[in-house]
């Protein structure tokens, strides 16, 4: 048995890098319905509702450039919903280097006849070198989606309409206290689900620990992205999803954290 262990390791090493490159080049569709303030996962889009597509954490730059952002863009589309919500983060490392403010509204165009909606993340406050906020906030409404800042949007479709609050991040910012019932709630950080009583909120900001190695806890949590990591949670009488994202932070890399759409029937 020993003579064969050498040829063990090596399998298990190949078997590994190719995982590694799977799940860092593989984009996942997550479904999910909600009906009656009810959410559920599900294995397929029921298409018995209004359709919503969920994306979060792209960080275009130096991690994702053009060619990468456009896949995921026609990716987007092919999904044909109703309603498309971006859920911040759009700023990467060195964005000025690999984009202009045109290369990204040419990107988002593909999209331009959706009910299109988004909310900042905490990169587009967080202070580096080489850029202001006022430049990252200019690269962000380059996307030309409607930016919900602590504002309500009512979207009205053929059957039902939906009250839509799109949250300011709370890493930088202090959450609102909120007490109307919202149909959906936006926020880039989803740990302050906690905050609220009866509502349905969407997330992302933690990559879903963007590399989880097995019997090992996840090591990447950010701040505000502590407990609710990936997927649907229960609190209390409140449900969250939490996205993946699509993007990446300092590495190019995912490890059993694939980039992930959200994509909702909400009945």
């Amino acid at each position: 048995m020993k003579e064969y262990l050498p040829y063990l390791i090596i399998i298990v090493i190949i078997a590994l890098i190719i995982l590694l490159i799977c799940d860092s080049l593989i984009i996942k569709i997550r479904y999910y319905s909600i009906s009656n303030n009810i959410v559920k996962k599900e294995k397929q889009h029921l298409n018995e509702g209004i359709k919503i597509v969920y994306f979060s954490d792209l960080h275009i730059g130096r991690e994702m450039k053009k060619k990468s952002l456009i896949k995921r863009i026609e990716l987007l589309k092919k999904l044909d919903a109703d309603i498309y919500i971006f859920g911040g983060d759009l700023i990467g490392t060195n964005i000025k280097k690999y984009y202009s403010i045109e290369d990204i509204s040419k990107c988002f165009e593909l999209l331009k006849d959706k009910c299109l909606l988004s909310v900042y993340g905490n990169h587009e406050y967080k202070e580096e070198k080489n850029i202001t906020l006022k430049e990252k906030q200019t690269y962000f409404k380059a996307m030309n989606f409607n930016l919900l800042n602590n504002q309500e949007y009512l979207y009205i479709g053929k059957n039902k309409n939906l009250k839509i609050f799109g949250m300011q991040e709370n890493i930088y910012h202090t959450p609102i206290d909120i007490t109307d019932k919202y149909d959906l709630l936006i926020s880039h950080e989803g740990d302050i689900i906690d905050k609220y009583d009866n509502q349905i909120m969407l997330s992302g900001h933690t990559h879903g620990g963007q590399i989880r190695l097995p019997l090992i806890p996840i090591f990447y949590k950010p701040k505000n992205g502590k407990k609710y990591t990936s997927g649907l949670y229960k609190v209390n009488n409140s449900s969250l999803i939490v996205s993946n994202g699509l993007g990446f932070n300092m590495l190019r890399l995912r490890f059993t954290a694939r980039c992930d759409i959200i994509v909702i029937d909400y009945k």
